[in-house]
């Protein structure tokens, strides 16, 4: 099921943090993934305006691929 909610993909985020700290390093592919669910946490936060003034939330784009 796809979840677009950026306060769960925080959540989970952090319970993968925990869960790497406790089980030793990632595999690459959850490295990757790690990495994926990272840059969709800046992009939504960026969108929501989190970072306003700094960066425009119509600007969530040109953050990742300039």
């Amino acid at each position: 099921m796809l979840i677009d909610d950026l306060d769960h993909l925080t959540d989970r985020i952090e319970r993968s943090a925990e869960w790497a700290k406790a089980n030793g390093p990632l595999l690459p592919d959850e490295q990757a993934t790690a990495k994926l669910m990272i840059e969709t946490q800046i992009a939504k936060s960026i969108r929501r305006g989190d970072f306003e003034p700094y960066i425009r939330s119509d600007e969530a784009s040109e953050v990742f691929d300039p």
